[in-house]
C-alpha cells in the first residue's frame, strides 16, 4: 500500500490520474498497414503505440520490435511489398492489459515497473489515454526533492 503522505504528494500539482488523453496519444488502427505503423512510430519516436479498432476500442500495441521481428521471420523478407501487405492486426501485441478508469494508483505503479506506458480504457474498453512511466518518475523526482521541505521526517 502506498503511504498516505507519498500518495498525497504524488497527487499535488498533477492531474490526479496522470493520464494523457487519447486525443494526445499517437496510435494506429488495426486495419492500417505495418508500413503505416512503422512510419508513425518513427515520426513520434516511441517504442510502441496503442492499436485501436474503428470504434475506438483498445486492442493491443505495436512497436518497431514487433514489426522487425515479424519482418525477419517472414518468408517474404525480400518482398518489397511485405510492409504494405501486412495489417497491424496481424502482428500486434495483444498481451498488454489496460487499466480500467478510474484505477488505483497502486495498480498503476505495479504495471509501470515493466512497461513504459499503460493504456487506460473505460469499462466498455473504449480507449481513454495512457499513463507513462515518465510522468510518474517526474512526480517521484518532485517528492525526492520536496519531501523534507514540506514534512519533518524522523526514523521510527
Amino acid at each position: 500500500m502506498i503511504g498516505t503522505v507519498i500518495e498525497q504528494m504524488l497527487l499535488d500539482g498533477y492531474d490526479s490520474d496522470y493520464m494523457i488523453s487519447s486525443e494526445n496519444v499517437a496510435h494506429v488502427m488495426e486495419d492500417n498497414t505495418v508500413l503505416h505503423a512503422a512510419m508513425v512510430l518513427v515520426r513520434v519516436g516511441y517504442n510502441s503505440i496503442p492499436v485501436l479498432d474503428k470504434n475506438n476500442k483498445f486492442l493491443g500495441t505495436i512497436g518497431l520490435a514487433d514489426i522487425m521481428g515479424n519482418l525477419f521471420e517472414s518468408d517474404s523478407f525480400s518482398d518489397e511489398n511485405f510492409l504494405n501487405g501486412v495489417k497491424v492486426r496481424d502482428i500486434m501485441n495483444t498481451d498488454i492489459e489496460a487499466l480500467v478508469y478510474p484505477f488505483e494508483m497502486e495498480d498503476m505503479m505495479h504495471e509501470l515497473v515493466n512497461l513504459n506506458y499503460i493504456p487506460i480504457v473505460s469499462e466498455t474498453n473504449e480507449f481513454l489515454g495512457i499513463v507513462t512511466r515518465k510522468e510518474i518518475l517526474k512526480a517521484f523526482n518532485y517528492i525526492a526533492h520536496d519531501l523534507e521541505k514540506e514534512y519533518k521526517v524522523t526514523k521510527k
